[in-house]
């Protein structure tokens, strides 16, 4: 099946830590594009593990022939400290202002955790000692917050 080529190959990708649980999450979303690629960061939230989940899902759009020109993030944290991990790919890391956020990916965690949140309500449960069935909402755990 033939698929046409796209008219704009550059991206920006829009990246953020999302924590479910105390447990991080690397997540960007590669604008016009709109996809959303999300890799456990394994409990730890260190330079290390950012510049791995990047170059992996820098390397997912390059492998389509895409090129990413621009980073945008919060500017805190890990992310932060791998800016010269993107200067060595030529990609431009484009930080927020303080006390700000990137709201595209902001946008996106909130999506996601209101779709984990929609399907957790709706997983049957078995409850060893009535023998029921029961759903999340029935039961006090929050899995994300």
């Amino acid at each position: 099946m033939y698929v046409p080529k796209p008219t704009q190959e550059e991206l920006t990708l829009h990246a953020d830590i999302m924590f479910v649980e105390r447990d991080p999450y690397f997540v960007t979303v590669s604008t016009p594009l709109g996809l959303t690629l999300c890799t456990h960061l394994g409990g730890k939230c260190t330079e290390s593990a950012i510049i791995k989940a990047s170059g992996d899902h820098v390397a997912v759009d390059s492998a389509e022939y895409f090129f990413i020109r621009t980073i945008h993030s919060d500017g805190k944290g890990a992310i932060n400290s791998s800016f010269n991990f993107f200067k060595e790919k030529g990609i431009t890391f484009n930080p927020s202002g303080p006390v700000q956020s990137d709201p595209v990916i902001e946008h996106k965690f909130r999506r996601i955790k209101e779709r984990l949140r929609a399907q957790l309500s709706v997983l049957p449960f078995h409850d060893p000692i009535s023998g029921k069935f029961l759903s999340v909402s029935h039961v006090s755990i929050a899995y994300l917050r």
